[in-house]
């Protein structure tokens, strides 16, 4: 089970559950409470065991994680709307992430903290997902949310352009998302991701906590902000989320890991998602890039628009594999080559560099600089080379003559 950051406030329960909690407590009284073998209210049971499954002791913890997976459904569903402590909740979410009736009961409950609608966004699915991205109130306190529904590969796509509009019409500073300029301007244009480039709309702080009236005010009161701002739509673009789904997870599987026998299998599944890929929309193939695996990102990289292939430069998986590899391919946009040359993190590996000096779609200045770099085995092999620019061979015999008579430091 994930260990959450939501702590279960000791100081608030009653005195009964804080003596079987406490650290100071005999391991030995601990363990059976964990094992549910002293008897208590259900709903005290429930917090004694969700608060023991963070115990020092593992003995303690273990088992009170396997009683809380042993709770009757009828009793959990019942009790969750009357807890109010909020690392209970979490506790409780994290454990049945996978039963959306459960999650879906917690997310309802007004106690419940943001960094749980958090979680949920990154690992939960179904309903209870449009759960999290209906909780406007929660997305402008902790924007990652957005960022952790658009990575969720569960969360459909209309789903994720609709809270991503609600972020772009609040105003919300999502520059820290991976590809988020591709992302905007692939589902709202190009016209709305520069504005949003211009205007730093800086976030209004929220109170730590919020009542539930209270929440309801501001709700509304963001609500009719909002209605009276310009609305972005997505024209021409229609989401098969099912559909996407199903390409995305049969792209998601791992390159290299095959072995002989299933080479053909890969194959065939390469071509059939190459095929699919191809007919994705704008915002299918950024998300695509984006999430997807080295196969998908190999297949975006070469697609005509430019959203669309910096969306790949910009995927969390990317690896410096295919790094070296896009810096050789010369067959690639400009533009790209030219990103790869100006990042310092990509360029401090050599085989990039070497790559890119023979490239022909590198800036020629970048070029010359990283020719210095290269050892002299490869300045020569260059030197001789009629596959790369006439400047970069000349250059690189000057470099190892100049390097042979001592006039310059290797």
């Amino acid at each position: 089970m994930d260990n959450g950051n939501v702590q279960v406030d000791t100081e608030s329960l009653p005195e009964q559950i804080r003596s079987l909690i406490s650290g100071e407590t005999p391991t030995e009284k601990r363990l059976l409470a964990a094992k549910a073998l002293i008897p208590l209210p259900p709903l005290d049971l429930l917090m004694v065991l969700a608060a023991l499954t963070k115990d020092k002791s593992e003995a303690v913890a273990n088992a009170a994680t396997e009683s809380l997976k042993k709770v009757p459904s009828s009793l959990l569903l019942g009790a969750i709307p009357l807890i109010k402590d909020a690392g209970v909740l979490d506790i409780l979410c994290r454990l049945y992430v996978e039963d959306q009736e459960v999650v879906s009961r917690i997310l309802s409950n007004s106690a419940t903290a943001d960094d749980t609608f958090l979680f949920v966004a990154k690992r939960g699915k179904g309903a209870c997902l449009e759960q999290v991205a209906q909780a406007q109130v929660r997305i402008q306190r902790t924007p990652q949310i957005v960022e952790a529904l658009y990575y969720n590969k569960n969360a459909r796509l209309g789903l994720v352009s609709n809270v991503l509009e609600f972020a772009v019409r609040a105003g919300l500073d999502l520059s820290h998302i991976p590809g988020y300029m591709e992302i905007v301007e692939s589902i709202f244009g190009k016209e709305v991701a520069e504005r949003i480039q211009k205007e730093k709309v800086p976030v209004p702080e929220a109170k730590a906590h919020i009542e539930p009236q209270e929440a309801v005010d501001i709700q509304k009161a963001l609500e009719a902000e909002i209605a009276s701002q310009q609305t972005f739509t997505v024209e021409g673009q229609v989401f098969d989320d099912a559909s996407f789904a199903m390409l995305l997870e049969a792209a998601s599987w791992e390159e290299g890991k095959e072995d002989e026998e299933e080479d053909e299998r890969a194959d065939a599944k390469r071509r059939a998602v190459y095929a699919q890929v191809q007919k994705l929309s704008v915002p299918e193939k950024v998300r695509m890039a984006l999430l997807g695996n080295e196969f998908a990102r190999s297949v975006l990289i070469k697609d005509s628009r430019r959203v669309v292939y910096m969306a790949v430069l910009k995927s969390p998986a990317l690896s410096e594999k295919e790094i070296i590899a896009f810096a050789k391919d010369k067959a690639l946009n400009e533009e790209i080559v030219r990103n790869i040359a100006t990042n310092r993190d990509w360029t401090k590996l050599y085989a990039v560099r070497h790559a890119l000096v023979q490239n022909p779609k590198c800036p020629p200045a970048i070029a010359q600089n990283f020719l210095k770099t290269l050892t002299p085995k490869d300045l020569k092999l260059l030197s001789l080379s009629h596959d790369v620019p006439g400047y970069i061979a000349k250059q690189a015999k000057q470099l190892l003559q100049a390097r042979e008579t001592g006039q310059l430091k290797v």
